[in-house]
């Protein structure tokens, strides 16, 4: 049985476009410089991110296409960072990709790629969707871009999912390349991962919203390398600052991913963030950085800024059985959830309200005589929660079905899926 209910609200109104974090490095007295390595995999880790954006039927003016089989082809258009590698060889900050179909009104399971980076599809030969398609899912992986000798450097690979939905195809961009390497940091080493998250090519942006900003992983280099989702604090969407183990470093970042700076950031003024008592934990997320707050009494400080909140958590002990429940809420990656967004300024307090009720919701959708049970819990804004018993997830709730004769009486377990 569920125990209590729970909401934050968080109130403010930001934008939600990326900017970088840095430009080309130089070093400052007591700057801790890292040289990465590029990694790439056709199954990237799902935290190292990922977009989504629909697919268009226009032809864009003056691109050269590949001889097609069907005569609706889909557009894909792939907005690059200002200072990627790919946006300089290329030129321009847009590159094209179009999705054919093998067989009329088949799937559409043909790509073509700019894979040579020379504006142009013309001259590609067309990829081949995976064989199995989960979920209807099609997907196109392990694309290797690279830029011909005498142009610009520039390598990259990209994993291209594309999916039905009602109203629209629509195509999801990830990375399947990263930067990492060993960081020896006041005496302690460290294992660094930058990945461009949000697939434009550059690494180092900035964003509001945690969702659309790259990602920076520095973690103890004895620590977990896939570290447990709700507990992990070495992830970070990246800032202006990033938090090691409790000191903050002013971050920098080369565009191309293959270089990361730290700084000690020295004091900076501080707000504080007021919440109920009962919350443990928030973390919150914007330009400035990404930092994990343990809360004392439900009051945190941070650097002032405007953030998202992208977790908070509370927690309640049952008396009866000794388990400790936590129930953690925070923005989807797919919302802008204006609602979850917080004003914090420097030398001052804000107050952020608690209140009541987290919802269980059960949605019901019918095909013919087959029905499906959704369900999930809300907060008050609608952010999606969480429970975890004793740090696992929580069992399913149930849900009992009955008509007025009670000669069809049934309870379902409403498991994740």
């Amino acid at each position: 049985m569920y125990r209590g209910v729970f909401c934050l609200i968080f109130l403010a109104a930001l934008s939600t476009s990326c900017t970088r974090a840095t430009g080309p490095l130089s070093r400052p007295a007591q700057a801790f410089l890292l040289d990465l390595e590029y990694r790439h995999s056709p199954y990237p880790s799902d935290e190292l991110g990922r977009r989504e954006q629909q697919c268009e039927r226009t032809a864009p003016d003056g691109l050269a296409l590949p001889r097609l089989n069907t005569n609706r082809p889909l557009f894909v258009r792939w907005q690059l960072g200002e200072g990627s590698p790919l946006a300089r060889a290329l030129q321009k900050q847009t590159s094209w990709m179009v999705l054919d179909q093998s067989q009329k009104d088949g799937p559409y399971d043909l790509l073509y790629v700019d894979r040579d980076l020379d504006g142009a599809l013309a001259d590609e030969s067309s990829l081949r969707c995976d064989a199995e398609a989960e979920g209807g899912e099609r997907h196109f992986r392990y694309i290797r871009l690279a830029a011909p000798p005498g142009r610009p450097e520039a390598k990259y690979c990209l994993n291209v999912h594309i999916r039905d939905r009602a109203d629209a195809k629509v195509v999801r961009l990830e990375a399947a390349c990263w930067y990492e390497g060993r960081l020896a940091l006041e005496g302690r080493e460290y294992q660094c991962v930058l990945a461009d998250a949000n697939a434009n090519g550059q690494f180092g942006d900035t964003s509001p919203n945690p969702y659309k900003a790259d990602i920076i992983r520095i973690a103890p280099a004895d620590a977990a390398r896939r570290p447990d989702a709700w507990t992990d604090r070495t992830l970070h969407a990246v800032g202006r600052c990033v938090d090691v183990e409790g000191k903050l470093y002013a971050l920098g970042i080369e565009p191309d991913g293959t270089r990361l700076q730290l700084t000690p950031a020295g004091p900076l003024p501080l707000g504080r963030v007021r919440a109920n008592r009962a919350i443990v934990e928030l973390s919150l997320a914007g330009t400035q950085g990404h930092f994990y707050c343990r809360a004392e009494e439900g009051v945190i400080a941070i650097p002032g800024g405007e953030y998202v909140v992208h977790r908070w958590c509370m927690e309640r002990q049952d008396k009866e059985s000794g388990r400790l429940w936590r129930l953690i809420g925070g923005v989807e990656p797919s919302s802008d959830a204006p609602g979850l967004r917080v004003l914090v300024k420097e030398r001052k307090e804000s107050v952020l309200d608690v209140g009541e009720p987290v919802l269980a919701l059960v949605r019901c959708r019918s095909t013919g005589q087959d029905h499906y049970l959704e369900h999930e819990f809300v907060g008050r804004l609608g952010e999606r929660v969480t429970f975890l018993v004793d740090g696992q997830p929580a069992p399913a709730p149930q849900v009992r079905i009955t008509n007025a004769d009670a000669s069809y009486d049934r309870t379902f377990s409403l498991e994740p899926g």
